[in-house]
């Protein structure tokens, strides 16, 4: 059985009473509206920018790491010409 419904100039055509359970979702629609919040978000609390302090923070650590292993291979012959030198 259809309805139709007049509201002013818009006559709309229905297929009649239906249960409210039935229930189409857009889900790729959500989806993309989710991601465009969640880069608003990340944008907002700097999220660049503590991933840039991280990275600075992890490449310090490498840098020290080298310059540490650096200080012991070279800290070792020091200690052996200074051994000698007595």
């Amino acid at each position: 059985m259809k309805c139709v419904c007049a509201l002013g100039d818009i006559y709309r055509v229905s297929e009649g009473m239906k249960s409210i359970y039935d229930v189409q979702f857009d889900v790729e629609h959500m989806a993309a509206l989710i991601e465009k919040i969640e880069a608003r978000v990340e944008k907002w609390f700097f999220d660049d920018a503590f991933k840039m302090l991280d990275r600075i923070e992890v490449e310090a650590e490498r840098e020290r790491q080298t310059q540490l292993q650096l200080w012991a291979d070279d800290g070792g012959r020091e200690e052996q010409n200074s051994d000698e030198s007595d």
